[in-house]
Formats: structure tokens, sequence, C-alpha cells
């Protein structure tokens, strides 16, 4: 996307988010030219009459946040509008989308959330938030009653996420990073250099760096053996962890998605292409549930005896030809996450193994992001096929 720039001042561009002609090219002019320039011409978008505004003005300080920014989004928290607090909840307390720490004690706040909020995304978002976030020991009685009491699938699997984390890292391994102040452009520069990456093998050292930057870990003194012990295998275990965790809630994202929009779409668009020779609306969810039944299976994880998908290869092609009706496509897309996800849990544990596929040595990480990358290209598809027919995603402003 070729992004123009208008001349327009920040506070006009804040104002274009409250028209869905000009809101998207004004986001992108504003990341764009202005970035933490614009801050107090976002931080007022915040108190905006028009929600729209608000909500992506909240997305706009995912990226782009100082101290007084992230202070004004927690009236957001509790904003009529649910897609409001979703980005609110998000954006106020995701480490991993920004550099640097968190003044704000995010914990409670997000808390409240998972308790009080009326909205399940919310809810979801919240909890996963306390599931990848800075390790912190008030939010495993928060976990522990989702899994007692909640009935909603993915609220649990969120739950079930962090408290398998906790476990893998040892909650007395790490301080918990304390609130600190937002970095310098001097600091920002350093820690740009220290992102970490989810691959096999990473430099421990790296690794440690990383965490620290993204506010993960705090340093223990040197007094303190019980906790300046731990070893560069536990270190590097604890990127791993977190980038695995993103990944899955990644999934989880792109599961609501799938489901939402499969939803939206009419009966009679399901036959539609956009031209001879291509899959229809039909095929493609089918293609995605037929994908996530099959990966796994190449892993060695069997799927549902209904699907008839082995590791075979003929299994995925046969599931694809099969004669669904639009209920049975969806309710397919549904098993198929269901599954997806519970075999990401699975395999927590062997990221770094070895596995063949396609004449090619590759491990069961590479092959959990080569799946999340396919998944984004056919929800990219499946958006474009929607709009063709004039079916508007539902999340969507």
């Amino acid at each position: 996307m070729e992004i123009e720039r208008t001349g327009r001042t920040a506070e006009e561009l804040v104002d274009a988010l409250a028209d869905s002609e000009t809101r998207v090219p004004a986001f992108f002019e504003l990341h764009e030219f202005f970035g933490a320039d614009a801050l107090p011409a976002i931080t007022e978008g915040l108190g905006h009459g028009q929600w729209l505004v608000r909500k992506w003005s909240a997305m706009y300080l995912d990226r782009h946040a100082d101290a007084k920014a992230l202070e004004a989004l927690i009236p957001l928290l509790r904003d009529p509008k649910s897609q409001v607090r979703l980005w609110a909840v998000h954006s106020i307390s995701c480490d991993t989308c920004k550099l640097g720490g968190n003044p704000i004690d995010t914990v409670p706040l997000l808390i409240e959330r998972v308790d009080l909020d009326e909205s399940i995304k919310v809810r979801r978002m919240a909890t996963a938030m306390l599931a990848t976030q800075t390790l912190d020991a008030r939010v495993v009685p928060v976990f522990e009653r989702i899994l007692d009491e909640e009935h909603d699938r993915k609220l649990k699997l969120q739950a079930r996420n962090g408290l398998t984390r906790y476990r893998e890292l040892g909650l007395g391994m790490y301080r918990v990073a304390p609130a600190q102040s937002l970095p310098t452009p001097l600091e920002t520069s350093m820690m740009t250099a220290t992102r970490v990456r989810f691959r096999a093998g990473s430099n421990a050292a790296t690794v440690a760096l990383g965490l620290l930057a993204l506010g993960v870990v705090g340093c223990a003194s040197p007094e303190d053996t019980s906790e300046s012990d731990a070893s560069a295998a536990q270190v590097e275990q604890a990127a791993d962890v977190l980038q695995f965790d993103n990944l899955v809630r990644t999934v989880t994202i792109l599961s609501d998605k799938f489901e939402a929009l499969a939803g939206a779409m009419p009966e009679e668009a399901y036959d539609w292409r956009p031209m001879e020779g291509v899959r229809s609306v039909s095929d493609v969810y089918v293609h995605i549930a037929a994908d996530n039944f099959f990966v796994p299976a190449l892993m060695g994880i069997a799927a549902p005896p209904p699907t008839g998908i082995t590791n075979d290869v003929q299994t995925f092609r046969a599931y694809q030809q099969r004669d669904m009706s639009r209920d049975e496509v969806i309710a397919g897309v549904g098993a198929s996450f269901d599954f997806l996800l519970a075999a990401m849990e699975e395999t927590r544990g062997e990221l770094d193994r070895v596995m063949t596929l396609g004449g090619s040595e590759t491990s069961v990480g590479d092959i959990w992001i080569r799946a999340v990358t396919h998944l984004h290209e056919h929800l990219g598809q499946s958006i474009a096929y929607a709009r063709s027919n004039e079916v508007v995603p539902p999340w969507s402003g």
C-alpha cells in the first residue's frame, strides 16, 4: 500500500478516523509520517464522541505510546463499545508490541475485565494478555478459576496456556519485572537490536537481553543465588515459550475471524468464485479445515476419525472433495481449529523436534509458523471474497 502524505495535521487525521472512506489512509499516514509526534492528537482522540475514533486511536497506541498516552487508555477499558474496550485491553498491556517497560500495573485492570466485562471477546483478550505478559503471581488464581468455572472453550484455552507457561518457566525462576519508565530514543535503538525471534538454537545471551528489553524478566541481584543461577538453557526456553504463546494467541484470533466470516457469508454465496478454476467460498473454508486437521497428523497426532484424514496427503485431498452443506462447512472449520489449538499445546515441549517435510528437514516449531502463515493467506482471500459479495467482516468497523 502506497502511503501518501496529504499535508493534513495530526488532529485532522485523527478526525478522519471517523469516516470509513478516509479511516485507513489516515491511520497509515499518522503511522508513517507522524509516529510518536501524533500522540497528543491521538490522546485527544481517545475521548472523541465517535466511538470508531476512540477505537482506532487505541489501536494506534499499540505501537506508539508514552506514559501519558497509556494512562489515557485506562478509562477506555470501561468504554460502552466492546471493540473500544478490546483494543484498550490489548494496547495498554501488550509488551511484545512495544519496546521497553510499562509504567502501569496492568494486572488488576486486566483481571477486572476478565471478571466483569460483558463481552466474551474482551474477556478472552484480557486473559490472553495475562497469559503472555510479565510473570505475576496474582494471575494464577484467575487462571485456575477460569478453568474451574467457565465454559467458553477459548477463554479456558488462554487460561490453560497461562498456567502451562508458568509451570514451564517456574514462577520462582525470575523476578517480576518492576514498572519502569518508557525508554529514551537511545535506549529504544539499543533494544531494537535485542528483539527475540522464535527459532531453534537462539543465542542464549541475545535471548536474555531480549527478555530484559521486553520487560519479561528482571535482573536478580548477585547475592540472590536462587534466581541468579538460572542456566542459559532456561533463559532460552523462556524466549521460546513467550514466542510460542504469541503464536497460539494468533491462531486463536484467526479461529475467531474464520468462524465469524464463515457464519456471515449467506448460503447462496458459498458457491461463488471470482473466476473459473479457483476455489469457491465453500472450497476455501473446507481447505482451511482440511489443513488444520492434516498438519498435526503429519506430526503424529491423529485427526478425529470422522475426518478420514491421516498423514497421507490423499486423505487431505479426499476431505476437500466432500459434498458439504453450509452448516457442515462452518462446523468443520470450528472443529478443525479446536483440534489445531489442542495439537499446538500437545507439541509445546518439542518445538525443536526435527521432522522431514516435502523432502526437507525442518522442525515442529517451523511447521507451526508455516501453518499460521498459510492461515493468514487464506484469511485475506476470504475477506476479499466476502467484500466481493458485499459482506462486511463482522470484526470490521
